[in-house]
This record gives structure tokens, sequence and C-alpha cells, in this order.
């Protein structure tokens, strides 16, 4: 357990300014499910992989719903 300290105190430690730019960036993309919604869309424009892209769109909907509405 000691180790996974050492490793993860090392990690956290690892601050430049263009590295925590790049995390807010990223972590940003998950605000109200943008990046879903644009994997979502991306994968419907394309035949090939449209029965994905209307699979992951009805879970965002059922989720959209139950998050929404049940809670």
């Amino acid at each position: 357990m000691q180790t996974e300290f050492v490793i993860l105190d090392f990690i956290q430690n690892l601050r430049t300014p263009l590295g925590d730019k790049m995390m807010l960036f990223f972590t940003r993309l998950g605000d109200l499910g943008l990046i879903w919604i644009l994997l979502t869309l991306l994968l419907l424009m394309r035949k090939e992989t449209r029965r994905t892209g209307m699979i992951l769109a009805l879970g965002l909907i059922i989720e959209a719903v139950i998050c929404n509405l049940g809670l």
C-alpha cells in the first residue's frame, strides 16, 4: 500500500501550467455529457457505426429520463 501512495504523490506533484489547463479541459468535456453527445453524433453519421450510435443514443436518453425525472 505504501508504494501506491508514493506513486500517487508523484503523479499529483507533476503540476505545470500547461498540464493544469489540459486536465481542466478534459474534466470539462464531461460536463453535461458533451463528450458522449458528440460521440453519439459521430457514430450516427457513419453507416458502419450507426447501430452502435443508436444504442448509445438510447442509453443517453434512458439515463437522462432516470436521472432528471426519477431523482
